[in-house]
């Protein structure tokens, strides 16, 4: 009887979600980095993060939007601890109109270590998420964290602490969850409204998170009752870990429940949306300069390409290396389709990526090079390194090259080679030998550039393939 009623309850909620309106939350993301500006998370890994969370809550009748862009702060403070030390620094960067994640790059909660593996924590109390930079874009942590901020318990409540382990924990599990008071969840449901998340189309889960394997569970687990039970590893507050992000999702119930806090609490956040919801899937093909070019002025440049549907606004990045981490680097945000930048005499790398605050899912453009003749632009130095040179160069077609460095005090990095529209055609690790050999005999003919880069700094050199 009493699963009867619980599926015509399910029933009952699919068919109200179904009838609800997508609610837009506005995000403010707080980018830290260290207090010289290091060691902060890029800006395409925080789109892909807003596109993988806008499809793991796809059907929530929940999105969320960039609002008002990206908040760079430099505090090693913050960056390393979020704890008491943080609290008031953070407390000053918080966006009152929006929800507001703070990526960083070491995850301390307040009281210290208590989470087990810190990937990131919520605080409903200041109204900040946190969350380990190198989850961006890759995992469930952010929607998780979110979840929890939108009143959602963990699907394996009570089990958090101390999780399933084959080798010591009874099978079947005890009636009792190891915090001593959640009973544990029974397969048949008869027990789900006050075990687990106290969710009932979430399946039983006993926080499997350091025994499963490729987002399964290799072996059978029994309930209190003796029935095998039957996790769900794609739910968003499961324990499983290893799974593909796009295909973690929430329950109808879970989602519900996230409404109704939305409704009660953050109703004030969903009460305007984005300026446009449209789906931004094309690449701006760049114009001007051309690849290749050669302008004789440095009196500004003019960069132009092609507009795409949907797109409000274009981010446009300018370097003299491909690899766009230079101290040289620009980003531009425009909203035209044209733009002018003064810049010195120097070979320059550029690329577009159209966006709107909705969906900056699109993809950046390809890499175009051209060189500006004129007054040479500060180059990147070495400290310790007195002069490199690449020889022969140029080389012909077949033929290796190979680098003689003159140090002050040898150091090492990454040798790494671009042809002449930005992409890598080679790395190696460099350890300071004082001659070093590229092997370049399979490459084409054209222009390439090779970067040295150390702890210390970054130089470059151009060198030609001949046939």
């Amino acid at each position: 009887m009493k699963k009867n009623i619980l599926l015509i309850s399910l029933l009952l909620s699919c068919i109200y979600l179904s009838a609800q309106e997508i609610n837009y939350l506005p995000v403010k993301f707080h980018l830290v980095g260290d207090d010289d500006g290091s060691k902060r998370v890029t800006y395409e890994r925080v789109f892909d993060q807003l596109c993988l969370l806008n499809k793991q809550f796809d059907g929530t009748c929940i999105q969320f939007y960039i609002h008002e862009g990206f908040n760079e702060i430099n505090s090693t403070l913050i960056n390393e601890n979020q704890g008491i030390p943080s609290i008031n620094l953070m407390a000053g960067e918080v966006d009152e109109d929006a929800l507001n994640i703070f990526i960083v790059n070491d995850v301390l909660p307040p009281g210290g270590s208590n989470l087990g593996v810190n990937l990131g924590f919520y605080d409903f109390a200041n109204n900040w998420v946190v969350v380990w930079k190198f989850e961006v874009g890759e995992s469930n942590v952010m929607a998780k964290q979110l979840g929890y901020q939108f009143d959602l318990l963990p699907c394996y409540f009570g089990w958090g602490s101390e999780g399933y382990n084959q080798g010591t924990t009874p099978n079947p599990a005890p009636a009792i969850a190891p915090n001593g008071f959640t009973p544990t969840e029974l397969m048949d449901g008869s027990n789900c409204d006050v075990a687990g998340d106290m969710i009932c189309d979430t399946p039983p889960d006993y926080n499997f998170l350091f025994e499963e394997e490729n987002c399964e569970l290799p072996f059978e687990v029994l309930d209190p009752s003796g029935t095998a039970i039957e996790p769900n590893a794609n739910l968003v507050m499961g324990s499983f870990f290893d799974c593909d992000p796009e295909d973690y999702y929430f329950s109808v119930q879970q989602s519900l429940r996230m409404l109704e806090k939305i409704a009660n609490d953050f109703s004030y956040l969903s009460d305007e949306g984005p300026d446009i919801t449209a789906i931004v899937s094309g690449v701006p093909f760049p114009t001007t300069p051309t690849q290749g070019n050669v302008i004789e002025t440095a009196d500004g440049i003019t960069f132009q390409w092609t507009p795409v549907e949907g797109a409000t606004q274009y981010m446009l990045e300018i370097d003299i290396f491909p690899t766009f981490s230079t101290d040289e680097f620009q980003r531009i945000f425009v909203t035209e389709t044209e733009v002018n930048i003064p810049l010195d005499g120097s070979t320059y790398f550029w690329r577009v990526r159209a966006l709107n605050e909705y969906s900056p899912c699109a993809e950046i453009s390809d890499i175009t090079s051209f060189t500006i003749t004129g007054p040479e632009a500060p180059g990147i130095e070495i400290p310790q390194l007195l002069e490199w040179e690449v020889f022969p160069n140029p080389c012909l077609r077949g033929q290796d090259i190979s680098i003689s460095f003159d140090w002050i005090e040898a150091q090492e990095g990454d040798i790494r080679v671009f042809n002449g529209l930005g992409q890598e055609v080679y790395k190696i690790d460099y350890t300071g030998e004082p001659l070093f050999k590229i092997p370049v005999h399979q490459l084409q003919v054209g222009m390439y550039y090779v970067i040295l880069e150390t702890s210390q700094g970054k130089a470059r050199q151009k060198f030609q393939i001949n046939e």
